[in-house]
């Protein structure tokens, strides 16, 4: 049996794996954009309490609010402040296999931040039940 830890830690690789493989090139409505925005907002605050409770199902089910909140802290902590950040692609997946069944889109950044200019920013969302877009992933590269 997996440990509960590492399993979260492979949640979120393998929801990127699997969005990507078939996944098609799409638009971002407006809907969507605006969660982007949103969470992108509060991470680049570090309000990451928030940024969890405002998440997909998805994600709050993977991962607890007070290791969400360590990890982003020691990911983006070092990069300093956000200097710019420029939409790259946004690529869309239904159903991807070994994962929850729904729409996904996984959204890539070019982002510079004050001790790192060159990074690439990955924030996937999922469709929830309500039709909302919310968070289901973030990374940076």
């Amino acid at each position: 049996m997996i440990a509960r830890g590492v399993f979260r830690s492979l949640w979120g690789a393998l929801v990127v794996l699997v969005v990507v493989g078939c996944a098609r090139v799409i638009e971002l409505s407006e809907e969507a954009r605006s969660a982007a925005d949103h969470q992108l907002d509060l991470i680049d605050r570090a309000e990451y309490a928030r940024s969890w409770s405002e998440a997909s199902v998805i994600f709050r089910d993977a991962v607890t609010q007070e290791d969400w909140s360590q990890r982003a802290a020691a990911i983006r902590g070092p990069l300093g402040t956000l200097q710019q950040r420029h939409p790259r692609a946004a690529v869309g997946k239904t159903d991807p296999a070994s994962s929850p069944k729904g729409e996904y889109i996984m959204v890539t950044y070019d982002t510079a931040f004050e001790r790192n200019p060159e990074v690439v920013e990955t924030l996937v969302l999922y469709q929830d039940d309500d039709a909302q877009w919310r968070m289901a992933g973030y990374f940076v590269k």
